[in-house]
C-alpha cells in the first residue's frame, strides 16, 4: 500500500515525519492535557523504575498499545465542511512563516506542513522592516498572544485541501470548534499516534506475539524505550522500502502528547538506554532488589581472579579491570550484609587508575614509586569494592599467558579500552599483579571445590563465588606489592634488529612463592636447598656444560673455511639461537638431502650478498644488476623455493625435531628476507592501490554500498599522508597485465564458470551505462535486491581483483612491507557460486577479492603464482564472509587459515536445528527466536567446520571489548600456530558506532588498533607481509545535492467514449518535486569525479548526518595510517 514515508517530512524532533512536537520545556503549559492518567496507564505495561522492568505488553490484553496509554474517542463518521484558503490569507502565512526570506515552501507531505506550527519565527504581528531578532514557535506565539492562533487554523486549513491528506486525519481537523491554541495542539497532535491514521499510513498498530527479522518487527510494539530524554512506549512499526524498519514510540514523561520514529539501530539504543535509566534509578534509591544473581558465576573463578567493573566515579563504564575475589572467610574487609551479600560480590581491585584524585593517596606509603610519571602513578595500589555479581559487572579473566607475559598483547588489550596514554603503566601493573595471583593459585592452592564449602555459603549469607575463590595464605596477601612491582621496568617500546622475531621479549611473571621462601631460612641466608633439606653452597656451572650446538658447528663442516661473511653479516647469524635447527643439520649433515639443502642456502645467502652489494652502491648501477640477473624478482621467487622446500625435507626427516626445527627454519628463512629488503626502497614502504575504473560500478539510489565509497576512501589514504612519491604510496592505476592474469587464471580458481558467465553476460545486457540492474538473483527471481549493478559492474569487479593480485605480489617481492586496495565492489560474501552457504544474497559482492589475493598467493610460481605455503585470511566487516569460506575453506586446506570476527551467534542467529537437509546448520532461514532476528549471511558463521577456520561470533553489536577479547584469546594463538607466510585483511568498517548498517560500537581508533594487532602477528610469522582490502563501511555522507524527484502521474480519462474520441493515447505526464537537501555535503575535492552522482534517500541522508563528526573516512585514515607506522 503506498503511503506517505514518516521519515521524509517536517523538523522538530529527530524525525520529522510524524513527529510534529513541540519542546514542552519552551511552550507554556496553558491547557495542555494532565500526564497523571497517562503514567497510571504506564504503569499496567510494566513495574515502576524502581523494580525489575517488565517492560513489554502482552497482546491479549488489548489489540493496541494505544489504547491503553491514551483516551482516543472514535473519529467522527464524515468530515466537516471548511473554507479553503483565499491567496490573500495563503500570501499572509507564507509571510509569516518566513518563506521568501528562507527560501523554503510547501512540503510533499501533511505531516510536514502540519509540523510548521513549530517553526521558529518572528512576532507574526511585526510587519517593520527592522524586525526584532526574538524567534518563537508560531505555537508558542500563539499561546502569547491568542489573535496568532488564526495562522495555526490556516495551516490546518491547507493541509485539509491536499487531496494526499488521509481521510481520518481530516476527520480530525474538521472537526476542530475552538480557536484556543491548546485544543488546536492536542489536536494536531492526536494526528500523529491515532491508531486509524497510523493504520491508513501503512503502520502495524498491533502487537506481534512472535518476533520478525532482523530484531523484532511489530514484537517490539509495548516496549519501553528512552530517547532525547524523554521516555516512551513502542506503539508501532512499518517496514519502510527505503530504510528498512520503523519504530514509532509515545512519549509518557510529559505534559504534551509527542511522537518520534526509531530505526532499527536507534530502537536497540532507546530500549538499553531506558534500562540503564532503571538502573540508575535503582541505584540512587538504594532498592532492596539487585541486579545481582546467586547463581552466577564465571570460568576461571578457582585461580581467584576476574575482570570486573567499578562504581567509582572515575571509572570508564564498559572498561572491565582485573580484580582479585575475596573469600568469603576473610571477614576483616566488609561486615555481613544479609539484605544484599547473596547477590553482591566483594572485589579488589589491583593497580586502578580511576582513584588516582584519592584525597588520602599522599598519607598512603604504597605509591608506584617515587618519581611518578603521571597522577595515576601516585594511586592507591588496592582497592575494595562491593558489586553485583552479574555478567554487566564481572567478566573472566581473558589473558591466559601462565610463563610469561607479552606486552604486546597488553598493548592490544589496551587500546580497545579508550583509556589515556598515561593509564598504560597502571594497566600493565594489574596484569602483573592478576598473572602473579594467578600462578601462585594454580601451583600451590587446591582450587577445588567440595560440596561441603558450597553450602558454606549459605552460612556466610555470602554469594557463592566467595566460597569457590581461592584463599591465599596472609604472608602472600600481605606482601610489599607495591615495593615489588615498583622494581619492575617501565614498559616501552623497544627497537629491534632484522632478525628480531618478536616486537618484544616477553617479561616473566613474578613467582610470589620464590619471594616468600626467599624471606625464610636457607634462603635467606643467601643458601639454597638441596634435596635433603641440608645448606649447601651454591656450585658454578662449568662453562663447556653450557655450550649448545651453534650455527657454526655444521657450517664449518659444510665450508671448511668458515661461513659466508661480509662487513656487516654472516651466513651464522641467520640461524644463531635456533636450537633446534642447529642440532638437526648437526645431527644430519651427511644426508644427500640435507647437504642439497644446506647448499641452495649457501648459494642463496651469496646471491643476496651481491644483489645488496650493488644495490647499496647507486640506483642506476642497481638496475644493471637487475639487467643482469633478469629482474631481482629471481631472488624472491628463489627465497620462496627454497623454504617451501626446506620445511619439506626437514618434514620428512626430523621426528622428535619436527614442529620445533620447522618453525626455526621459518624464522631464519624470514631472517634472510629482512635482510634481502633491510636496504631497498620499499623496506618501509606502504602502498595503496586502486584503479579508477572500478567507480563505474553503480548501484541503485537506496542502496548503501554507494558509488562515492571508493573517493571517499581515496580521500582518506591522503589525509593519512598518502602521496604520488614517498614512504605512504598512492598509485591509481593496474596495468592489462594483471588484469589478464585475474580474468584468466585466477578468478576461473575461485569461482565456477558458470558463475563467471553469468555475471559477466548480465552485466553487458544492460541497456546503457547508466541502467541498473539485479545481478545476483535466483530462477525464483529472489536474492538480488541488495546486489544491484550496471554495465561497468564486471569491468569494476575484475579490476578490483587485479589491484589485490598486484599489491599481493608487490609485498611477497619486498617492494612494499605492506598495502591497501582500495576497491569497489566488495568480495567477501561472493563464493564460488551464487548466494554460498545458502545465503539469500550476495550482500553488494560480485568477485571475491581476497579469495583471489590467496589463492594467486598459493598458486605455484610454474602457474604464475608465488608460491606461498600458508596463507591466513583475517576478516575483521561486521558481517561473517561467507564467500571467503566457501571460497577457500568449504573442506579443510592445509594452505589457508580463515579467521572471521563478526556480528551473530546462536543468541543472535537461533540455536541450531537437527534438519536433516541442513546438517551444516547453514540456512539463513532462521528459527522464530523471541527476542531478536538473525544477521546475514546467517548461522554459517556460528561455528567453526574444522581446524582451518575460525569464525568467532560477537553477538548482536561488534563492542572493543570484545573485539579485544577475541584478538588476543583466540586470533593471536591460532595465528601463531599456523605461521603464515603471508596475512590478507578483509578490512571492513561496517562495525563503527555511526555506520547506518547499526551492527558495531567501535570508533575509527579502534579499527586502527585492529590493523596494528594484525601487522604485529605478521611481524612475528612473515616479517610484516600483510594485504589489506576493503570489504564493508557505509558511512559516507551525502556529497552532491540532492536533485528534483521524477515521477509518473497517470491522466485517466472520463469515458472510454471520451478517450477515442480525442484521438490519442492516455500517456502518464511526469510531474516533479524537490528532494530535501542534507544539512551539509561531504567534500571529497578531487577524489570525486565530476561525472559521479550521488542521489541518497532523505531517511538515509538522515542516518549518515553524524557520520560527518566521524564515519567511514575516519576508520580508512586510522587504518591507512596504522599500516603505515606498522611499515616503519
Amino acid at each position: 500500500m503506498p503511503r506517505t514515508n514518516p521519515a521524509q517530512a517536517g523538523s522538530g524532533q529527530k524525525r520529522g515525519a510524524a513527529d510534529i512536537s513541540a519542546d514542552s520545556e519552551a511552550i507554556p503549559r496553558r491547557g495542555r492535557a494532565s500526564k497523571s492518567n497517562i503514567n497510571k496507564k504506564v504503569d499496567t505495561i510494566g513495574e515502576s523504575a524502581l523494580g525489575q522492568a517488565q517492560p513489554s505488553v502482552d497482546a491479549s490484553e488489548a489489540d493496541e498499545i494505544i489504547s491503553q496509554l491514551v483516551d482516543i474517542s472514535p473519529l467522527p463518521r464524515q468530515s466537516q465542511s471548511f473554507e479553503i484558503l483565499s491567496k490573500a490569507e495563503l500570501k499572509e502565512l507564507e509571510r509569516v512563516l518566513e518563506f521568501e526570506a528562507t527560501g523554503e515552501s510547501w512540503r510533499d507531505d501533511w505531516t510536514g506542513n502540519l509540523a510548521l506550527i513549530d517553526k521558529e519565527i518572528r512576532n507574526p504581528k511585526d510587519k517593520s522592516r527592522e524586525k526584532s531578532p526574538f524567534r518563537q514557535t508560531l505555537l508558542e506565539w500563539a499561546y502569547k498572544d491568542p489573535d496568532n492562533a488564526k495562522y495555526i487554523l490556516h495551516v490546518i486549513r491547507f493541509v485539509l485541501a491536499k487531496e494526499e491528506t488521509p481521510i481520518a486525519v481530516k476527520r480530525i481537523l474538521t472537526n476542530v470548534y475552538s480557536r484556543e491554541p491548546a485544543y488546536l495542539e492536542k489536536q494536531i497532535r492526536l494526528t500523529s499516534y491515532h491508531p486509524q491514521v497510523l493504520r491508513d499510513d501503512g503502520w502495524t498498530t498491533k502487537k506481534s506475539t512472535d518476533s520478525q527479522p532482523p530484531i523484532g518487527g511489530p514484537y517490539l510494539i509495548g516496549d519501553r524505550v528512552r530517547w532525547e530524554h524523554s521516555d516512551g512506549v513502542v506503539i508501532a512499526y512499518v517496514r519502510d522500502p527505503d530504510i528498512g524498519d520503523l519504530w514509532k514510540a509515545l512519549s509518557v514523561d510529559r505534559d504534551d502528547l509527542h511522537t518520534f520514529d526509531l530505526e532499527a539501530e536507534e530502537v536497540l539504543d532507546a530500549k538499553q538506554k531506558f534500562e540503564r535509566r532503571q538502573q540508575q534509578t535503582y541505584q540512587s534509591r538504594r532498592s532492596t532488589r539487585f541486579a545481582g544473581s546467586s547463581d552466577f558465576c564465571v570460568d576461571g573463578l578457582g585461580l581467584g581472579i576476574v575482570l570486573a567493573a567499578s562504581y567509582s566515579k572515575g571509572a570508564r563504564p564498559g572498561v572491565y579491570w582485573p580484580a582479585r575475589v575475596v573469600h568469603a572467610s576473610e571477614t576483616n574487609f566488609t561486615a555481613g550484609k544479609r539484605s544484599s551479600s547473596k547477590q553482591k560480590v566483594d572485589v579488589i581491585f589491583l593497580s586502578p587508575y580511576w582513584n588516582a584524585d584519592d584525597s588520602t593517596r599522599k598519607n598512603r606509603v604504597e605509591s608506584l614509586s617515587e618519581n611518578a610519571q603521571s597522577s595515576f602513578d601516585a594511586s592507591p595500589l588496592l582497592q575494595i569494592e562491593t558489586i553485583d555479581a552479574s555478567e554487566e559487572m564481572i567478566r573472566p579473566y581473558n589473558y591466559e599467558g601462565l610463563e610469561s607475559i607479552d606486552m604486546d598483547v597488553l598493548r592490544t588489550f589496551f587500546g580497545f579500552t579508550g583509556l589515556p596514554k598515561a593509564v598504560f603503566g597502571r594497566f600493565v601493573n594489574s596484569h602483573r599483579l592478576a598473572l602473579a595471583l594467578r600462578k601462585y593459585a594454580m601451583n600451590y592452592i587446591d582450587t577445588e571445590v567440595t560440596a561441603t564449602e558450597r553450602a558454606t555459603a549459605g552460612l556466610f549469607e555470602c554469594h557463592p563465588m566467595t566460597v569457590q575463590a581461592p584463599v591465599f595464605p596472609r604472608i602472600v596477601l600481605e606482601l610489599p606489592l607495591a615495593f615489588i612491582v615498583a622494581q619492575l621496568p617501565h614498559p616501552r617500546v623497544d627497537s629491534h634488529s632484522i632478525f628480531s622475531d618478536n616486537p618484544s621479549s616477553p617479561e616473566p611473571i613474578v613467582d610470589l612463592n620464590f619471594i616468600v621462601e626467599s624471606m625464610m631460612p636457607p634462603a635467606c641466608f643467601g643458601l639454597p636447598r638441596n634435596g635433603n633439606g641440608n645448606i649447601t653452597p651454591p656450585q658454578k656451572v662449568a662453562r663447556a656444560e653450557r655450550i649448545q650446538t651453534t650455527p657454526g658447528t655444521w657450517m664449518a663442516c659444510m665450508q671448511g673455511d668458515g661461513a659466508t661473511k661480509t662487513a656487516e653479516i654472516s651466513s651464522e647469524d641467520f640461524f644463531q639461537g635456533l636450537w633446534s635447527l642447529n642440532e638437526f643439520f648437526a645431527r644430519n649433515t651427511d644426508m644427500p638431502a640435507i647437504a642439497s639443502l644446506q647448499r641452495t642456502v649457501f648459494d642463496l645467502i651469496e646471491t643476496v650478498r651481491k644483489y645488496k652489494e650493488h644495490e647499496s652502491n647507486s640506483i642506476e648501477k642497481r638496475d644493471n644488476v637487475l639487467k643482469k640477473d633478469d629482474n631481482a624478482v629471481t631472488i624472491y621467487e628463489n627465497w620462496v623455493l627454497l623454504k617451501t622446500y626446506g620445511e619439506e625435507v626437514i618434514g620428512s626427516i626430523a621426528l622428535d625435531l619436527k614442529l620445533t626445527a620447522s618453525a626455526d627454519w621459518r624464522r631464519a628463512l624470514e631472517r634472510l628476507y629482512k635482510y634481502l629488503v633491510s636496504k631497498s626502497p620499499g623496506r618501509n614502504a606502504t602502498v595503496v592501490l586502486s584503479d579508477l575504473r572500478c567507480n563505474g560500478h553503480l548501484t541503485g539510489e537506496a542502496c548503501f554500498e554507494r558509488s562515492v565509497r571508493l573517493p571517499a576512501a581515496l580521500k582518506a589514504a591522503r589525509l593519512a599522508g598518502a602521496t604520488a612519491d614517498g614512504p605512504l604510496r598512492l598509485i591509481l592505476g593496474v596495468e592489462d597485465e594483471h588484469i589478464k592474469l585475474a580474468e584468466w587464471r585466477i578468478l576461473p580458481k575461485a569461482h565456477t564458470t558458470s558463475y563467471l558467465k553469468r555475471m559477466k553476460s548480465r552485466c553487458e545486457s544492460a541497456p546503457s551505462p547508466e541502467s541498473i540492474i539485479m545481478l545476483t538473483d535466483d530462477s525464483d527471481e529472489k536474492g538480488g535486491e541488495d546486489t544491484m549493478g550496471s554495465k561497468g559492474t564486471w569491468s569494476a569487479a575484475v579490476c578490483g581483483v587485479a589491484a589485490a593480485l598486484k599489491v599481493t605480489k608487490m609485498v611477497v617481492h619486498g617492494e612494499t612491507v605492506n598495502g591497501f586496495c582500495v576497491s569497489r565492489p566488495p568480495g567477501h560474501h561472493a563464493g564460488r557460486s551464487l548466494h554460498p552457504m545458502k545465503a539469500i544474497s550476495n550482500g553488494f559482492c560480485i568477485l571475491n577479492t581476497a579469495a583471489c589475493a590467496a589463492i594467486y598467493a598459493t598458486s605455484p610460481i610454474s602457474e604464475g603464482g608465488l608460491g606461498l605455503s600458508r596463507v591466513c585470511v583475517i576478516d575483521a566487516d561486521a558481517h561473517h564472509g561467507n564467500g571467503t569460506q566457501d571460497i577457500l575453506c568449504s573442506t579443510y586446506d592445509p594452505r589457508f587459515l580463515y579467521i572471521s570476527m563478526h556480528a551473530g551467534g546462536a543468541e543472535v542467529n537461533g540455536a541450531p536445528s537437527l534438519d536433516q537437509d541442513d546438517p551444516n546448520n547453514e540456512l539463513h532461514n532462521l528459527p522464530s527466536n523471541p527476542k531478536s532476528g538473525g544477521i546475514y549471511p546467517g548461522r554459517c558463521g556460528d561455528t567453526s567446520p574444522h581446524k582451518g577456520v575460525l569464525n568467532i561470533p560477537l553477538g548482536a553489536r561488534v563492542t572493543p571489548h570484545d573485539v579485544g577479547t577475541a584478538l588476543v584469546q583466540h586470533v593471536t594463538p591460532a595465528v601463531d600456530n599456523f605461521s603464515p607466510d603471508l596475512i590478507i585483511l578483509s578490512a571492513g568498517f561496517d562495525a563503527h558506532k555511526n555506520d547506518p548498517m547499526g551492527l558495531g560500537a567501535l570508533s575509527a581508533k579502534d579499527f586502527g588498533h585492529i590493523t596494528e594487532v594484525v601487522c604485529a602477528l605478521a611481524f612475528k610469522s612473515c616479517s610484516g607481509r600483510v594485504v589489506s582490502v576493503l570489504e564493508g563501511g557505509y558511512g559516507v555522507p551525502c556529497c552532491r545535492p540532492q536533485r528534483a524527484e521524477v515521477y509518473c502521474l497517470p491522466v485517466v480519462a472520463p469515458t472510454a467514449d471520451a478517450a477515442s474520441a480525442s484521438g490519442t493515447a492516455l500517456e502518464p505526464t511526469q510531474q516533479s518535486r524537490d528532494r530535501p537537501q542534507p544539512a551539509s555535503l561531504l567534500d571529497l575535492g578531487e577524489d570525486l569525479p565530476d561525472s559521479m552522482d550521488d542521489q541518497v534517500p532523505y531517511a538515509l541522508q538522515r542516518r549518515l548526518e553524524k557520520c560527518h563528526a566521524e564515519g567511514f573516512v575516519e576508520c580508512v585514515k586510522e587504518h591507512v595510517a596504522a599500516l603505515a607506522k606498522c611499515a616503519e
